[in-house]
C-alpha cells in the first residue's frame, strides 16, 4: 500500500509541476499533508506519555503498556496512511476528474479506548492527554529524578585464613540508598547511602575470645557451650555503580567504607537442667573500621549478592582474619 501510494504522488507531482496552473494546488497538498503528519506524530507522542504516566503511577501492568503502545502506534500508523491515501486521490483528481474509489487502508484496526474502557481507566487517559503541555522531546528521553529505597539483606558470613576457629553464621544488613541515573535512557546509575552492617561469626569448640597482651586469644570456657559467638555491628557509607537493562535484570558493583559500632561474644551452656546465656561486652580489639568491596545480580526487587571484607577482623593479631558474605538482597 505505501509503495502505490507513494508512485501516485511522484506520479501527481511530476504532472502537475509541468503545468503552472496546478503549482498552487499542489503546494497546498503537501503543507496539508505535513500539518497532518505532525499532527499524528504529537498525538502518538501524547498518548504514549499518559500510559508512561499511567504505569509509574501503577495503575497499569507493564503488559497493558506494551499492549497498550502498539495500538497507539498502529492507530497512528493506519491514520498516517489514510492521510496520504486521501490527499494523493485529490492530487490524482486533478489530472483525471473522476477519481476511482478505493478502500482506505487495510491495517488491522484496534480501539485503545475499548481497551481502556475494559481496564476502567478511559477517563483517567483522557485526563493525562488533556493536562500535557507540547514538547518536542519524547517520554522515553526525559530524565527520571532519584529516587530513595531501602533495602534489606540476608546473608551467611565465613572467615578467611579462620579455619579451626570459626563457622559461618549470619550477617544482616539494612540500607537507605539514593539511586540517581547517569544516562537519560536511566540504564545506569549512582548509588549511594547509608548502611547498617550486624555480622556474627560462630566461635568453634568450648571457647571464646580473650586478650592476652592486647592480643586477642581463644580461651577455652568452664562450661560445654551450647553457642559461642562473636558479633560486631558497623555503621558503613557505600557508593556504587548499577546498571539495568530493558529485561529488568540489575547488575552492581561497589565499595564500603564504615566505622565499629559494637563488638561482643554471647554465650550459651547448659548445667544441671538450667540454661545460662551470657553477654560479654568486654574489649577484644574488634577493629574500629570496615572497609571492602560488594556486588550484586538481581531481577526486580531481589538480588543475589557477594561481599568480601578487606579489614581484618581484629585490630592486634598475628594472622589477618578477613571475611566475606552470600545472600540474598531485597529493596
Amino acid at each position: 500500500m505505501k509503495q502505490l501510494l507513494s508512485l501516485v504522488l511522484l506520479f501527481a507531482a511530476a504532472s502537475l509541476w509541468g503545468q503552472n496552473p496546478f503549482k498552487e494546488e499542489f503546494s497546498q497538498t503537501q503543507n496539508t499533508i505535513d500539518s497532518l503528519i505532525a499532527t499524528e506524530n504529537m498525538q502518538m507522542y501524547k498518548s504514549e506519555k499518559a500510559v508512561a504516566s499511567l504505569l509509574k503511577e501503577k495503575k497499569i501492568t507493564k503488559e497493558q503498556s506494551k499492549q497498550m503502545i502498539e495500538i497507539i502506534r498502529q492507530t497512528k500508523e493506519r491514520n498516517t496512511q489514510q492521510h496520504f491515501y486521501k490527499e494523493n486521490l485529490k492530487l490524482a483528481a486533478l489530472l483525471q476528474q473522476k477519481a476511482a474509489e478505493k478502500p482506505v487502508d487495510t491495517l488491522p484496526s484496534s480501539s485503545i479506548d475499548s481497551l481502556l474502557a475494559t481496564m476502567g481507566l478511559k477517563d483517567s487517559y483522557e485526563q493525562k492527554i488533556q493536562s500535557m503541555e507540547p514538547s518536542h522531546k519524547k517520554f522515553s528521553e526525559e530524565k527520571r529524578k532519584t529516587d530513595f529505597n531501602i533495602a534489606f539483606a540476608l546473608g551467611m558470613r565465613a572467615a578467611v585464613n579462620g579455619k579451626g576457629v570459626f563457622n559461618p553464621s549470619t550477617s544482616v544488613e539494612i540500607a537507605a540508598i539514593l539511586d540517581t541515573p547517569l544516562r537519560k535512557s536511566n540504564s545506569l546509575s549512582l548509588q549511594y547511602g547509608l548502611v547498617f552492617l550486624s555480622d556474627r561469626l560462630a566461635i568453634k569448640g568450648d571457647h571464646y575470645f580473650t586478650l592476652d597482651n592486647q592480643v586477642p586469644k581463644l580461651t577455652p570456657y568452664p562450661h560445654s557451650l551450647e553457642v559461642s559467638r562473636l558479633r560486631t555491628d558497623y555503621l558503613t557509607l557505600y557508593a556504587g555503580l548499577q546498571r539495568e537493562f530493558a529485561s529488568e535484570i540489575r547488575v552492581g558493583a561497589g565499595g564500603y567504607f564504615g566505622f565499629l559500632t559494637l563488638a561482643d561474644q554471647k554465650i550459651k551452656y547448659k548445667e544441671g537442667k538450667d540454661r545460662y546465656e551470657v553477654l560479654h561486652k568486654h574489649d577484644i580489639k574488634a577493629n574500629p573500621i570496615t572497609y571492602g568491596l560488594s556486588a550484586h545480580i538481581g531481577y526486580g526487587a531481589l538480588a543475589f549478592y557477594v561481599k568480601y571484607n578487606f579489614a581484618p577482623l581484629f585490630k592486634n593479631t598475628p594472622n589477618d582474619i578477613q571475611t566475606f558474605v552470600v545472600g540474598l538482597k531485597l529493596w
